[in-house]
């Protein structure tokens, strides 16, 4: 499995999606433009928008999609069959009509009980290696005010706490330690 983890990884870099020119797809409502130009002030780095779907992010050819729709178990499959790992996957925002949210609707809104569509970002980390991550971990961050500027409702602490795990920034925390 190792060698098919490696040579995939090879014809990613060989195919230009790499550090270097990395590539978003956007299947969502969310004016990704926007975000990636206050990344690209931040960072300096440039992430190319690109048309295209959940198969060019299974391919490596393109390394990061926004979508309000989390993936199936038959998608996670084929991916982990291409990868021999999950993609990262971050819940990035809530898409809701109303202007001001009461923390408790922010529960309710995250835990998709309210029915409202969600914002994620799937890394492929094969094709983009770090400054995918790096991507990512701004989205999940400093990204949340150009989220909430579009009218989405940013992430709850908790939520962030758990993308950082998801990233490899943070270790996980249980409230009352380990049992």
């Amino acid at each position: 499995m190792k060698p098919l983890i490696l040579g995939l990884a090879l014809i990613g870099i060989s195919a230009g999606v790499c550090a270097e020119n990395l590539a978003l797809i956007n299947q969502s409502q969310l004016d990704a433009s926007a975000l990636l130009k206050a990344y690209q002030q931040h960072s300096g780095k440039q992430i190319e928008l690109q048309q295209g779907g959940i198969a060019d992010l299974v391919s490596g050819k393109a390394g990061l999609l926004l979508s309000s729709k989390k993936w199936s178990d038959e998608i996670l499959a084929d991916y982990f069959l291409n990868y021999g790992e999950k993609p990262v996957q971050l819940t990035l925002a809530a898409f809701n009509p109303e202007a001001e949210v009461s923390e408790q609707q922010k529960a309710e809104l995250f835990s998709t009980r309210a029915g409202q569509p969600l914002l994620y970002l799937y890394v492929n980390k094969t094709a983009v290696g770090q400054a995918g991550i790096e991507f990512a971990k701004y989205a999940n961050q400093q990204g949340q005010d150009n989220l909430a500027s579009q009218g989405l409702v940013g992430i709850p602490s908790q939520l962030q706490q758990s993308n950082r795990v998801s990233l490899g920034l943070a270790s996980p925390q249980f409230e009352g330690g380990y049992r």
